[in-house]
């Protein structure tokens, strides 16, 4: 069986997708007996303590740019993991990815500056707007998702930095450790919540599937793939967490959002293509 550090970047980024959208639909039922915050918390406390127990990251006392850059990922991570939960809450699952992506797709076409990427950056503009536009659609919940598109390209760019600032798993274990003790303070009254093996249970899955595993994942994609190409490779996740919303939840969604999230699928594929065509 291959390690991560062997395995094909393309494998472990398919992983990353279906890992975060399961765990993503698992966090729904945790939420209901712990919140967003609660949510947030343990799935970045209990990835921390499995990172740290399983990978047994090597310790050393880094230098100051590098514990400045896991630091800055740890507080990214803590940030995004909160806005995306609560978007999820506020618009479910495949909408709340779809807002989400745009993150990814903003670094890809920032760092590829292909002419063309102009063009799929109106049709990823249109999918939200459609989106949006149709329905009851929550603001709190937009902005939410906007916030956590925000975190998600400075996530995908800090990753990057530490992962080649760090050996192995040391830098992504730093980045979870402070990610756990920004939202802690924010956390604590969520802690009785927990008393149950059930929600402990809900929580140790969701830590697994939508922290351990993705993050393991791009730390190990991100030394392999360019930013630009590692980006745009996530460009079918609106459509993998839509489906799982659908399958693993019930959510549907009306016609008008399924074009929406079809448009910003179509404009990040195109920028794919443009990305291999063109060299960066």
């Amino acid at each position: 069986m291959s390690s991560p550090r062997t395995a094909n970047p393309l494998v472990l980024v398919a992983v990353q997708m279906l890992s975060l959208q399961v765990g993503a639909a698992v966090a729904v039922g945790l939420m209901a007996h712990v919140g967003i915050v609660g949510a947030a918390f343990a799935r970045v406390a209990l990835a921390c303590a499995l990172v740290g127990v399983l990978l047994r990251p090597k310790p050393r006392v880094p230098d100051r740019r590098s514990l400045l850059l896991a630091g800055a990922l740890g507080v990214v991570i803590a940030v995004m993991n909160t806005a995306y939960f609560g978007a999820v809450v506020h618009l479910g699952l495949g909408l709340a990815t779809t807002i989400e992506f745009l993150g990814p797709f903003l670094v890809a076409v920032v760092s590829a500056g292909h002419a063309s990427d102009v063009l799929w950056s109106l049709v990823a503009a249109a999918g939200v707007v459609l989106i949006a536009g149709v329905g009851e659609v929550s603001a709190l919940g937009l902005v939410l998702g906007l916030l956590a598109a925000g975190c998600r390209a400075g996530y995908i760019l800090l990753t990057r930095a530490v992962g080649g600032a760090f050996d192995g798993a040391t830098g992504l274990f730093v980045a979870l450790a402070v990610g756990t003790l920004v939202a802690a303070p924010f956390a604590l009254e969520t802690l009785p919540g927990f008393g149950n093996v059930g929600v402990l249970g809900l929580a140790a899955a969701v830590a697994v599937l939508s922290s351990a595993v993705p993050y393991l994942c791009d730390m190990v994609s991100l030394r392999k793939l360019r930013t630009t190409s590692f980006s745009v490779l996530l460009a079918l996740s609106p459509a993998v967490s839509a489906l799982a919303g659908l399958v693993l939840l019930g959510q549907t969604l009306s016609a008008p959002q399924w074009c929406g999230v079809g448009a910003v699928v179509l404009a990040g594929t195109a920028s794919v293509l443009t990305t291999v065509r063109a060299p960066d």
